[in-house]
């Protein structure tokens, strides 16, 4: 079994800030990041693309960026489960990244099921990204400013992303 980290979210969308925790965990430990995307069946404002509209960007993503090796659809936030679709695909799970905002929920979640998996914090600084602000950019249909937080490979999306946040009004 190849061991990997994970990064866990619904990524709406997936941002420059998400690829920075996969690639300083890549250059810090040499271990590659599996995606756990967790399915968004009912949109709303705080997730407003579904997870088809943004599975087929991901794909690409991972395609392209050596510290991502696969993706992931997610059912649960429960990590024996994240554990067994991970090892289904033939991956350990050694470290589960995540920002400061989820890392006490998920370091007692480890500590208490899954003891081996060390949790990593990627504190957030001046510099991060987060998906709010490239949820902003679209609503103000500031295409530059979308392109400016997203990896290249989401750019031919924001029409698409566009127009799912439209249909939320």
């Amino acid at each position: 079994m190849e061991k990997v980290n994970i990064l866990l979210s619904r990524f709406q969308p997936f941002t420059l800030g998400h690829l920075k925790c996969c690639t300083k965990v890549y250059k810090q430990r040499g271990i590659k990041t599996v995606l756990c995307v967790i399915d968004n069946v009912k949109p709303k404002e705080s997730y407003p693309f579904r997870t088809k509209a943004i599975w087929a960007g991901l794909k690409n993503i991972v395609k392209n960026h050596e510290e991502i090796v696969d993706l992931v659809l997610i059912k649960s936030v429960d990590i024996l489960k994240i554990g067994q679709a991970i090892g289904a695909k033939g991956y350990e799970i050694v470290s589960w990244c995540c920002g400061t905002d989820r890392f006490n929920d998920y370091s007692k979640m480890c500590k208490k099921y899954t003891p081996s998996v060390e949790v990593i914090e990627i504190k957030r600084d001046e510099s991060s990204i987060s998906a709010t602000q490239v949820r902003d950019a679209i609503l103000k249909d500031k295409e530059d400013i979308f392109k400016e937080l997203t990896p290249q490979e989401l750019h031919k999306s924001y029409e698409r992303f566009k127009s799912s946040l439209e249909a939320l009004d």
